[in-house]
C-alpha cells in the first residue's frame, strides 16, 4: 500500500483556532503586537467585532502564545491563565474557571461573592510568587443575554456584581491582573448599561 498523502487541514472552519493551533494562525503579527502594546498600558482589552470575523482566534491563537513564549516589555513574565465564557452563571462560571486544578469552585465562589474585590481576593489565594492573572472571556455578550433571561432585579444585579469585579481588578494596584473580552458589536450598546464598562 502506497504512503498516505493525508495532511490535516489547517483551517478550523466555523469554529475559532485554539491556543495549541497558533502554529496555523497567522497574517496578524501586527495586530498582536498592537494589542500586547495596550494590554501593558491598561490591563484590559475587549476585542469587538462582527460574529465570525475572528476575535476569539486573535486572542487563542495569537495574543496568548505570543504573550506566553518570552518575557514581553512592561508585562510579567510568568501567567496563570483563565479562559471561560459567562453562559447563564456568569460569577459561577468565573469560579470553576479560577478554580481548576487547585480548589473547589464553591470557596472561590463564595470569595468572588464576598464584594467588588471579591476577584482580587480569589486571585491572591490562587497566584503563586511572581505570577500574573490572564482572565479571557469569550463570547461576553453571553452576559447581556443572560441579563434578559429571569427574574430582571436579579440577573441586572448578577451582570453588575460581575462587572464589578473585572473593574476592580483592573483598577486595582496590589496585584497583576489582566483581563481580555471578545464581544459582538450588535451587544456593544449593552455596557452603557453598567457604570464604569463603557469608560473602561
Amino acid at each position: 500500500m502506497a504512503p498516505s498523502n493525508f495532511h490535516a487541514n489547517p483551517f478550523p472552519g466555523i469554529r475559532s483556532y485554539e491556543i495549541n493551533e497558533n502554529h496555523h494562525f497567522f497574517g496578524r503579527e501586527l495586530q498582536v503586537r498592537e494589542l500586547i502594546r495596550k494590554l501593558a498600558k491598561t490591563r484590559f482589552l475587549a476585542i469587538v467585532g462582527s460574529s465570525g470575523c475572528g476575535k476569539s482566534s486573535l486572542i487563542k491563537a495569537g495574543l496568548i502564545p505570543e504573550l506566553f513564549k518570552a518575557q514581553q516589555e512592561n508585562l510579567p513574565g510568568s501567567w496563570k491563565l483563565v479562559i471561560f465564557r459567562p453562559a447563564e452563571d456568569p460569577i459561577g462560571n468565573l469560579a470553576k474557571a479560577l478554580a481548576e486544578g487547585s480548589r473547589d469552585y464553591e470557596t472561590t465562589e463564595s470569595v468572588l461573592r464576598s464584594g467588588a474585590d471579591g476577584l482580587v481576593k480569589a486571585e491572591q489565594e490562587i497566584l503563586s510568587a511572581g505570577e500574573a492573572g490572564f482572565i479571557y472571556i469569550d463570547q461576553f455578550e453571553e452576559l447581556f443575554r443572560f441579563k434578559r433571561s429571569g427574574a430582571y432585579a436579579r440577573t441586572i444585579a448578577e451582570a453588575g456584581n460581575f462587572i464589578d469585579l473585572l473593574i476592580n481588578a483592573i483598577q486595582q494596584s496590589k496585584i497583576p491582573i489582566y483581563i481580555v473580552l471578545s464581544m459582538r458589536t450588535d451587544f456593544l450598546d449593552e455596557c452603557t448599561e453598567f457604570r464604569g464598562l463603557s469608560e473602561t
